[in-house]
């Protein structure tokens, strides 16, 4: 359960950093695919 987490954080933090770069606009689909991730790992 906390490996998870952990990993969904990371992740969090590498799409962050990515979006920042890239300046990205399909920042909303990245977040909600991380929240959905967090909602599977967290059940």
């Amino acid at each position: 359960m906390f490996l998870f987490i952990c990993m969904t954080n990371l992740q969090l933090l590498i799409a962050r950093s990515i979006i920042e770069k890239e300046q990205l606009k399909s920042v909303d689909i990245l977040f909600i695919g991380d929240v959905h991730n967090v909602k599977i790992s967290t059940i």
